[in-house]
């Protein structure tokens, strides 16, 4: 990628969008995060790779091919902003509520699947915006199985990432069983 505020070789794409996302998330405060990644948008870094949006987000057909193969589809936050950090919790029902509109409109149904944009909010309680916007259940980042389900809005999941295997996962799930 060229460009002059990012001088990285040896980064594909994707790797170099994660590496960002992790900077903005974990370095940043929102305000900072946010005029950066407008700047990043509006300089037209990723432009080299005409493909690098549509390798990263989901089209409407994929959206619809997924539900037509029997997948669930759940919503996120729009702007997947980081909830622990945002007290206003108008922006967050506001981003769900955008959310799940767009879903909705995709494939024509309720969405009632969320899943928390990097994990469980431990700081404010979204719980009742998420019931107020129609989601019955609610995934967090912590990878363990489900034996039980106590709270619906704070399931497990195990994110699968692009370097680990079938094995890999194979392997996750024994041993979670032997735990």
């Amino acid at each position: 990628i060229k460009h002059p505020l990012i001088q990285l070789t040896n980064f594909s794409t994707k790797d170099l969008i994660v590496k960002i996302k992790n900077i903005l998330k974990y370095q940043l405060n929102y305000d900072d995060a946010q005029k950066i990644s407008l700047h990043i948008y509006k300089s037209g870094l990723f432009l080299d790779d005409k493909n690098a949006m549509k390798s990263i987000y989901f089209s409407k057909d994929d959206i619809r091919s997924m539900i037509d193969n029997g997948h669930t589809v759940g919503s996120h936050l729009h702007n997947h902003i980081y909830i622990d950090t945002h007290t206003n919790k108008n922006l967050i029902e506001n981003e769900i509520k955008k959310s799940v509109s767009i879903l909705n409109d995709i494939h024509g149904g309720d969405t009632i699947h969320f899943a928390y944009p990097y994990g469980k909010s431990q700081e404010i309680n979204i719980d009742p915006i998420l019931e107020k916007c129609g989601i019955l259940y609610a995934y967090n980042t912590k990878p363990r199985l489900n034996y039980t389900i106590k709270n619906k809005l704070n399931i497990y999941r195990k994110s699968v990432y692009m370097h680990e295997s079938a094995n890999d996962v194979i392997d996750f799930i024994q041993n979670q069983l032997t735990r």
